[in-house]
């Protein structure tokens, strides 16, 4: 038997209850911090099981999407030239990380027209917000973040 994601997290929650957290001195409140950290951590995780390539694949999509509409701004402007083919170049090996240092690079070249600046920085608000929003639902378990109201779950963010 191969034990599930979902058990092994859940015998891991109950060793630090059980376990664990009973042996720590009260006077050690940074390992009482820690502990509680990490049940934190296990339970996000039991709630997000099976969902880390979704958030990844929305997170390309985000990001690809971006540089699409920054390509088709960026037509027809001379300053752009070089950034913009480095950015198709990019695009079509779908390296994430490559992509966001390529929009980067369109988004900081000082030469580009107003028109694109203007579209830019309006698409890559739009960019942000969608971004931010995804890593907010991710990480509520956890609790970094303020009440959820009107923030869409990583499930309809997904969907």
């Amino acid at each position: 038997m191969n034990p599930s994601n979902q058990l092994r997290l859940a015998t891991m929650i109950r060793a630090i209850q059980e376990s664990i957290m009973p042996a720590i001195r009260d006077d050690a409140p940074l390992a009482k911090e820690q502990v509680g950290l990490l049940m934190g951590h296990l339970a996000a995780m039991m709630q997000q099981d099976g969902q880390e390539h979704a958030v990844v694949a929305r997170e390309w999509q985000l990001m690809s999407d971006l540089a699409a509409k920054l390509l088709d701004a960026a037509a027809g402007d001379a300053a752009l030239a070089e950034s913009a083919e480095a950015t198709r170049n990019v695009l079509a090996a779908t390296d994430a990380s490559a992509l966001s240092f390529a929009v980067e690079a369109m988004l900081a070249n000082t030469e580009a027209s107003e028109s694109f600046k203007t579209a830019s920085a309006k698409l890559a608000m739009t960019y942000a917000k969608a971004h931010t929003n995804l890593g907010r639902a991710w990480f509520m378990p956890m609790g970094f973040d303020g009440p959820s109201a009107g923030l869409p779950s990583v499930k309809e963010q997904l969907g």
